[in-house]
């Protein structure tokens, strides 16, 4: 393979994570024609924590030293045809699909305070009215037959030591455990129960092995206000931009293209 065509390949891979592979963006070497970029030089220095504008002489050779080695290495890549190897093949694509995903998720802007604020009011369970929640839970294997049993006996039980003897008597298996967590730590769909519960009440919810019952033992208010979690929700809000960034863009694509299916993952 000629020095060219491994310059030109090496500058594909390397240009959704640098400026350029052309002199305009200041050469740092060549290695066998390739060239090696000022632009690449701080962005391994970044990787490694350093800031470009503070590193030493020091750093920024030995940065440009490991890009040397890796540009050696790449070009014997190359020259050994590995880029052909399936393993190589789907990291290369991996990496294409990476910069191409973060070059659109780099047109996300940060939530304004008003978004903030929005989310903040439309919440009061994890927020303004937040509570804290002292719970006993018992975690229950069951399915068929003991499910359906169980599913008679919750409709009856009234302390969760009832239900805990009819469960050692039956055989059924089961943990018992204690927790006091705020609304913010509960899954949105419990939390939505909880809110609505009082002391003493018993709660059923589904697990994969089963049913786990829940008593709500204590409640107390715990408050949260907007100026303590403004930075979570900001995190909350641009993580679900994100989301629903990436849905849209694979939706738009798949939209536009011509895809053929051979079976699944025809073998």
């Amino acid at each position: 393979m000629s020095a060219i065509r491994i310059m030109a390949v090496f500058c594909a891979l390397a240009a959704p994570f640098a400026s350029g592979c052309s002199d305009s963006a200041g050469l740092a070497a060549r290695v066998n024609q390739a060239p090696i970029t000022v632009s690449e030089v701080d962005l391994l220095l970044s990787k490694r924590g350093i800031a470009p504008a503070q590193a030493t002489a020091e750093q920024r050779n030995r940065a440009l030293e490991e890009l040397i080695d890796q540009a050696l290495f790449v070009q014997q890549a190359y020259g050994n045809d590995l880029e052909e190897d399936p393993r190589v093949a789907q990291a290369i694509k991996e990496l294409l699909a990476r910069a191409y995903l973060e070059q659109q998720l780099a047109q996300l802007g940060e939530p304004g305070n008003d978004d903030i604020a929005e989310y903040y009011d439309e919440h009061p369970e994890l927020f303004r009215e937040r509570r804290r929640y002292q719970l006993q839970e018992v975690a229950i294997e069951a399915a068929g037959e003991s499910l359906v049993e169980l599913e008679e006996k919750l409709g009856t039980i009234q302390t969760l030591n009832d239900l805990i003897d009819w469960l050692n008597e039956r055989g059924i298996k089961f943990e018992v455990g204690a927790s006091i967590k705020s609304g913010d730590d509960l899954p949105m769909d419990l939390l939505r129960h909880l809110s609505q519960a009082r002391e003493g009440q018993v709660l059923k919810v589904q697990n994969p092995l089963g049913v786990t019952v829940l008593q709500v033992v204590r409640i107390e208010a715990d408050p949260r206000p907007l100026a303590d979690a403004q930075e979570d929700i900001r995190k909350f809000l641009h993580n679900r931009a994100i989301e629903k960034l990436l849905k849209e863009t694979a939706s738009k694509l798949r939209a536009n293209a011509k895809i053929e299916r051979y079976g699944a993952g025809a073998a």
